[in-house]
């Protein structure tokens, strides 16, 4: 991956539906060639693939927390990926290091719908020995993972 690589995943990022002309007139490249560069990017797996940004006070899903679970054994682990998996209130999980086995980004419509979740769902996967949830208050902002512009 190079700088017009870089360049090109910075737009993208930002302005997911930039058409290729306008993505080439941004960094200096033909059609062709900047269309060439999207595909190889996507094949080499680089991007991942495409989305909306939702704004979660329209979507129904202003509440946003984080989830620390702990799980009681090893033999807890696979049910438990495959129901967070399943799962559309969850974000992101992440195997952390601490307190805790994983931590789970939820969005959710209220904190009726968060009680559900944890008590219904996450505490309902056998296994699941303790969570601890923080609810985020406010969000100053949240961003998509960007290019490296470093290198």
């Amino acid at each position: 991956m190079d700088a017009t690589d870089r360049r090109i995943l910075g737009v993208l990022v930002s302005e997911g539906r930039v058409t290729f002309s306008e993505l080439a007139a941004r960094i200096g490249l033909s059609g062709p060639s900047t269309a060439e560069r999207v595909r190889r990017l996507e094949s080499d797996g680089v991007i991942a693939g495409y989305s909306a940004i939702l704004n979660p006070v329209r979507a129904e899903a202003e509440l946003a927390a984080f989830i620390s679970v702990t799980l009681g054994s090893t033999d807890a682990t696979e049910p438990f990926l495959a129901a967070m998996q399943r799962e559309p209130m969850v974000l992101e999980l992440h195997h952390v290091a601490g307190d805790g086995d994983y931590v789970l980004k939820v969005r959710c419509a209220n904190t009726r719908e968060l009680e559900q979740l944890i008590s219904g769902v996450i505490k309902g996967v056998a296994g699941v020995s303790a969570t601890r949830t923080t609810v985020v208050l406010s969000s100053r902002f949240e961003r998509p993972v960007r290019a490296r512009s470093d290198v």
